[in-house]
């Protein structure tokens, strides 16, 4: 990443060059092999592909300087540079950052990506804020990327839970708890009093059983596979969240909650 307070001079190499040569490139998208194909110049001249990868570009994502080679912006045939530079291809000779209106603390992992790192962050938070940035930049198989890994789930344990993540005083959870993407087939819940929100999106509660629970703030339960899931003397469930999720009611609820539930339309 470049840094600020730069020196005009280092981009003094690209003023006024002749870009004439963009627009070949943008032209010459082979379907076949998904990238494009300059051929190279007659004559010994430089070739096309090698002038882009000499012409750097520099962007300002946010506030947050970046320097890389045109040829590197250009990799992806239907991506976001590809379609400005295309739209304006005197861009490529700007002495100035070209300025892009998104959160530069996550375009290194754009530009990384660009560059053919596919390493990602664990976070599933910040996966999902890169994910953003990847549709917005129209990368989908950095999009493709993402997704898979945001599904993956890992497994926790009942020891795992009662010793770590939970952090319960007395029974007593303070700390938002966040178990989404997460293997929890199996796992009791007893005895806890949830005074923050608690996440499973997209974890699996297969003949996981919650007993004597209460959820204070909201318990989001969305897209789960909740088979033989069983709330037994829980309060709070009429603030949760079941949207997407496999629940089977009767089996799942004691029939004065699963009528609520069905009343509020939450199931």
């Amino acid at each position: 990443m470049a840094q600020r307070g730069r020196k005009k001079s280092e981009t003094k190499n690209i003023k006024g060059m002749d870009i004439s040569f963009v627009s070949p490139i943008l032209d010459s998208f082979n379907p076949s092999e998904q990238r494009f194909t300059v051929p190279t110049s007659a004559g010994g001249e430089e070739s096309n592909e090698a002038k882009a990868q000499q012409l750097v570009v520099e962007l300002n994502v946010g506030g947050h300087y970046f320097c890389t080679s045109l040829a590197t912006l250009l990799l992806r045939p239907d991506s976001y540079f590809v379609d400005i530079f295309k739209r304006k291809p005197e861009l490529a000779s700007s002495t100035k950052p070209i300025f892009i209106d998104r959160d530069g603390t996550y375009f290194r992992y754009i530009l990384n990506f660009l560059r053919g790192c596919s390493d990602l962050p664990g976070d599933k938070q910040f996966l999902r804020e890169i994910l953003a940035e990847a549709n917005f930049y129209q990368l989908s198989t950095l999009e493709e990327s993402i997704k898979n890994k945001l599904s993956s789930q890992s497994t926790i344990t009942q020891n795992q839970l009662e010793n770590g993540i939970l952090k319960a005083v007395k029974g007593v959870v303070n700390a938002p708890v966040h178990l989404d993407f997460k293997d929890l087939r199996g796992i009791l819940f007893k005895d806890l009093v949830f005074n923050e929100t608690i996440d499973f999106e997209r974890s699996n509660l297969s003949d996981a059983v919650f007993q004597n629970c209460k959820f204070k703030k909201q318990a989001k339960f969305e897209f789960c596979d909740m088979a033989k899931t069983r709330f037994e003397k829980c309060d709070g469930l009429l603030n949760s969240s079941f949207i997407g999720s496999k629940i089977c009611g009767e089996h799942s609820f004691e029939p004065e909650i699963l009528k609520k539930l069905r009343e509020a339309r939450l199931i």
